[in-house]
């Protein structure tokens, strides 16, 4: 067989010219896409570097966090002894006072040289009073005066939350606190303190309210639980008498 090769010679040279044509396509290809690997290998490898360093800085405010806890933990617990402590010597004042003005009140109410007692005893606000009257009218007007007798003014939680009840303005309420704790024995001194410390801020209708709110009976309840007679001599006869009065919460 006879084969005839009619391909000329520029033809087979632009065949080796489009193949080193694809190969340097190729190799550009290959490089920008290699280059671009690297651009983008550098930007993870900042967002990295920032991450590591974010990181690091948000242990640090965790650790300086940690340690600001632990002292606010400590001041709530310092706090929270401080008023325990506080409350305590409150309570021991309000007890000292109240001891006081109960004695009072009781010295007050007696009827001079037609009574005596032979026992007095208080706990958990009930007064038990025991004794002996000429008779049972010295008994009644006794009662009465105790029945009469008003509380001493403490300016409490209690009384300041009444206050917010009667809707006495918020102003009020605030300068009205900062007297908190505080104890007046006459309305009239209490009076002139709110004169003082609210000034024109201070209506009549407002005044009526809390002076009405603060001026409390001492004695909720005063209750005879008996009267006997009693013979001293042929013609001289007492009268024996048990009476409970209940204190008024301040």
């Amino acid at each position: 067989m006879i084969r005839i090769n009619l391909q000329t010679e520029k033809q087979s040279f632009g065949r080796i010219e489009n193949l080193i044509s694809q190969v340097i396509l190729f190799a550009i290809s290959l490089f920008l896409i290699l280059g671009c690997l690297q651009f983008y290998h550098s930007i993870l490898q900042d967002d990295i570097a920032a991450l590591e360093n974010d990181a690091t800085q948000k242990q640090a405010q965790i650790y300086r966090y940690k340690k600001t806890i632990q002292k606010v933990k400590t001041l709530k617990t310092r706090i929270s002894t401080i008023e325990k402590k506080l409350s305590i010597i409150k309570e021991l004042s309000f007890k000292r006072y109240n001891a006081i003005f109960l004695l009072n009140v009781i010295t007050e109410s007696v009827i001079s040289k037609r009574m005596w007692f032979s026992s007095i005893s208080f706990d958990n606000q009930l007064l038990k009073i025991q004794g002996l009257a000429m008779d049972e009218r010295t008994v009644t007007d006794f009662m009465k005066k105790l029945e009469e007798t008003k509380n001493c003014i403490w300016i409490s939680d209690t009384f300041i939350n009444d206050l917010k009840k009667n809707k006495i303005a918020e102003a009020l309420l605030v300068k009205i606190s900062d007297l908190k704790d505080f104890q007046f024995f006459e309305d009239q001194e209490f009076e002139f303190v709110l004169d003082a410390v609210l000034g024109d801020q201070l209506t009549e209708k407002d005044k009526n309210i809390i002076m009405n709110s603060a001026v409390t009976p001492y004695f909720k309840e005063v209750r005879l639980i008996s009267t006997t007679k009693r013979t001293i001599e042929r013609d001289t006869h007492l009268t024996n008498f048990i009476i409970d009065c209940k204190q008024n919460t301040l």
